[in-house]
């Protein structure tokens, strides 16, 4: 099971997301019809299995510490600054997730500084390096509906329309993250800034290791803070009890339901996933 950490600031958070789509279906030209690259990239082996294992998008870069390519792929192909749960990618020999590579690349002045745009990057980088060959192939598999828990739509307490509009607000300033944020802590903190429901469906996604699809019919952004007992979820940095806020905290789906008064409903449905046709180790530079 990959248990990945996450760095959007200068905290390491376990899951991240900025207001920003990236589609699984196609590796989009930039405006000029050019694939998207990396201005310059830099591709190591990591030997060392200790440190901090984790990604970040600073600025105008992208940078990974200590991962597997699996990690990087799940990344690239994910949505929304968010990685793909670990169902929706196949295949791949196994030292996809047996070696380690640091990655540090540079965004050129002339190209969207956003985090979707770094994805595509991404992509395009490890196609390069790696000679990654991908296809996209439609599944049946079990996935999760959000849904508003009341009938009467009525929102729980600890969820609000946010008095900002995130997705202009990116647009123009890219690297402002102070009041458009998700956050899902380890210790067990949910806590969101202007976010729409599209956003919290993917960040469940990754924290219960399966599609979560937004059925709440809830337009615009929100701000929320909950708290939530991080244990066992697949895709959360498990922290001892001790450095927990409460050990008393209710599970994610009761927190999501009395706090926030959605729910998650388990259902069957579409979703893409990402299979591995060919890869190569790279080669150092």
């Amino acid at each position: 099971m990959r248990n990945v950490v996450f760095l959007f600031t200068t905290t390491s958070i376990a899951v991240g997301s900025v207001m920003n789509t990236l589609p699984l279906r196609a590796q989009s030209a930039a405006s000029d019809g050019k694939t998207p690259a990396f201005e310059v990239a830099s591709v190591k082996p990591n030997t060392s299995r200790t440190g901090i294992r984790g990604h970040s998008f600073p600025a105008d870069r992208f940078e990974a510490r200590n991962v597997p390519l699996s990690d990087l792929i799940v990344v690239a192909y994910g949505e929304a600054g968010q990685p793909l749960p670990d169902a929706q990618m196949s295949g791949g020999p196994s030292w996809i997730d047996a070696d380690r590579f640091d990655v540090s690349a540079k965004v050129g002045a002339e190209s969207p500084n956003i985090v979707a745009q770094k994805q595509r990057m991404l992509r395009t980088l490890l196609t390069e390096r790696f000679k990654l060959v991908v296809h996209v192939e439609t599944r049946d598999l079990p996935v999760y509906a959000l849904i508003l828990a009341r009938k009467d739509g009525v929102l729980g307490p600890q969820l609000h329309h946010a008095d900002v509009d995130c997705e202009g607000l990116l647009a123009s300033q890219p690297g402002r993250r102070e009041r458009c944020i998700l956050y899902a802590l380890p210790s067990g903190k949910l806590m969101l800034r202007g976010q729409t429901m599209s956003a919290v469906a993917n960040a469940f996604t990754r924290l219960l290791n399966r599609a979560v699809k937004d059925r709440t019919g809830l337009a615009g952004g929100f701000d929320a803070d909950a708290q939530f007992n991080p244990e066992g979820l697949p895709g959360m940095l498990q922290l001892p009890p001790e450095d927990r806020l409460t050990n008393d905290a209710p599970s994610l789906d009761t927190a999501i339901q009395e706090q926030l008064g959605l729910k998650l409903e388990s259902t069957h449905g579409p979703v893409d996933v990402v299979v591995i046709d060919h890869v190569e180790q790279p080669t150092p530079d």
